[in-house]
């Protein structure tokens, strides 16, 4: 449907009316803009105006509604229709609202400006002029796109990379326990024997207590216990360590005073020291079967 020699009205924000003929210079500027225009009744639905590029795009279809000419799967006035946001509450002609759609007849993206206006017949009708940006919305989910598949590669080479840094530890520990065992072995045969032999063949008894020494601190270099201790435990001097293993053992205090040699009371005073540091003060614990449950 053309203009013919009628004319409309486009109302500006601030109620200033223009006066524009369809024909001559103004529907060739209209016909020229790179841009669909269309004029749709606000009651009806009714296409009152296409220009040109709106007539490529979807076909001489003034008359029509434009619920059913402009768009595909509509059964009535469109869910997304803008009416609603053109025309104040007190019947005045509101802002115009810019916004986004893809068309559901060719799938391309527009830029959507609708405003209410007047026109002929003191009628409100919707003005909407649509700006094709289709290439700008694919480069943007390109941009998207590649965003995505980026982080995506980041989240597989941290995945990948946890997964190796756990076969490194598993390996770690592995090469840690073989080792341990390497040198409890070289100990018990290549060391314990003569320190065996030698606790036989002495007969002082401060000597026996060195050599006792020396076989508890070996005994230590092999065993977890001092340090799973420090590890899982408030942290212990060297001297708790060495009482708390000999208590472990099932030590008296008298036993421990001479291997260590300490006096009784000062055995004791270290007991206490252990029990308040294991958190073991003021509790009915054996602090010998809770040393155990540590190692």
């Amino acid at each position: 449907m053309g203009i013919n020699a009628s004319r409309f009205l486009f109302q500006s924000n601030n109620d200033a009316v223009n006066e524009v003929e369809a024909g001559g210079l103004h529907a060739t500027i209209l016909d020229n803009l790179a841009a669909a225009v269309f004029v749709c009744d606000m009651e009806t639905h009714e296409i009152l105006f296409l220009n040109r590029h709106a007539r490529i795009l979807f076909g001489n279809v003034g008359g029509q509604q434009c619920w059913r000419a402009l768009q595909n799967g509509q059964n009535g006035p469109c869910s997304f229709c803008t009416n609603s946001k053109l025309v104040n509450a007190d019947g005045s002609l509101g802002k115009p609202f810019v916004w986004k759609f893809q068309n559901t007849v060719n799938h391309r993206w527009y830029k959507l400006f609708d405003q209410a206006i007047s026109w002929p017949g003191n009628r409100i009708v919707r003005l909407e002029i649509a700006f094709d940006i289709t290439d700008q919305e694919q480069s943007r989910a390109d941009i998207l796109d590649e965003d995505i598949t980026e982080r995506q590669r980041l989240a597989n080479e941290l995945a990948e990379t946890n997964i190796a840094l756990r076969v490194l530890l598993c390996q770690s520990a592995i090469v840690k326990q073989e080792l341990e065992e390497k040198v409890q072995a070289n100990i018990r045969e290549l060391i314990s024997p003569y320190l065996e032999n030698l606790a036989v063949r002495l007969k002082d008894s401060r000597e026996k207590r060195y050599l006792a020494v020396i076989s508890e601190n070996l005994r230590q270099i092999t065993t977890a216990f001092s340090r799973n201790l420090s590890t899982n435990q408030v942290k212990l001097t060297p001297r708790e360590l060495q009482i708390a293993d000999l208590i472990r053992q099932g030590k008296t205090n008298k036993e421990i005073a001479e291997i260590l040699i300490l006096s009784t009371r000062t055995v004791e005073t270290y007991r206490d020291k252990l029990r308040r540091k294991l958190g073991l003060h003021n509790k009915k614990v054996n602090l010998q079967s809770f040393l155990n449950t540590i190692s």
